[in-house]
């Protein structure tokens, strides 16, 4: 299991630059990866999501989202306590 689905998500967490993701936003997602990745329960995943997390459906195996500002989503798979796969979006 992967903490990150792809190089865009690993390259903000770790803080490099990309041109393709907004400056502010990859800090906001860096801080909410963070929170992702000490999380030891689901709920405690809320804190990144400002209070909300979703189950997006139709999704196996189950996926969450939570928003990091506008367009920009983080998504995420929850297994075996921990959320694997996570992957900043831009949804717009």
């Amino acid at each position: 299991m992967q903490p990150f689905a792809d190089e865009r998500t690993d390259d903000v967490f770790n803080g490099r630059h990309r041109k393709d993701v907004p400056e502010s936003i990859a800090r906001r997602a860096a801080r909410q990866i963070d929170i992702l990745l000490a999380a030891t329960k689901l709920e405690d995943c809320r804190i990144a999501g400002r209070g909300r997390i979703a189950k997006r459906q139709n999704t196996e195996p189950p996926t969450f989202c939570c928003n990091t500002e506008g367009r920009w989503w983080l998504t995420f798979e929850w297994q075996f306590g921990k959320a694997v796969n996570i992957k900043l979006e831009d949804t717009g």
